[in-house]
């Protein structure tokens, strides 16, 4: 029986959003000469981040569960996610902003970050909690 991290997932979660916000300043401002599409970026980076942590807390991650059974509910919630990621780039698109590429581009940039830091801190996690069972299983 296994359960997922929550305060890595989500400490994760805003170290990535800070990261891309200030990348998302960065080329804004001083490579691109676009400011006007800063604050969509750093708006869509957000929203992804704010979906992430609302689909992974309504998994129950504290509860105890088989690893398959994880792997499940934690697919499943990868999928809820980038429908609802999606839902929301539409409701956030219409009226167009200035520069919609820029806004798109965010948008799917912080979702791949986020879910490839997310598959990391989960699977050390779940390996060091095998790791243990295995161990006092031996003993």
């Amino acid at each position: 029986m296994l359960t997922l991290p929550i305060a890595a997932v989500v400490a994760s979660g805003i170290a990535t959003c800070t990261i891309l916000s200030l990348a998302w300043w960065f080329l804004g401002t001083k490579v691109y000469s676009g400011a006007e599409v800063v604050p969509n970026a750093v708006a869509m980076t957000a929203g992804v981040w704010a979906v992430q942590v609302c689909v992974y807390i309504a998994i129950c991650p504290w509860k105890t569960r088989e690893a398959s059974t994880w792997m499940a509910w934690w697919m499943g919630a990868t999928i809820i996610r980038l429908l609802v990621t999606s839902g929301a780039v539409a409701l956030l698109y219409f009226p167009p902003p200035e520069n919609p590429r820029a806004l798109l581009m965010a948008a799917g940039l912080a979702y791949v970050a986020m879910l490839f830091v997310e598959v990391g801190i989960v699977a050390i996690h779940l390996s060091n909690q095998l790791e243990r069972i295995e161990q006092t299983s031996a003993l």
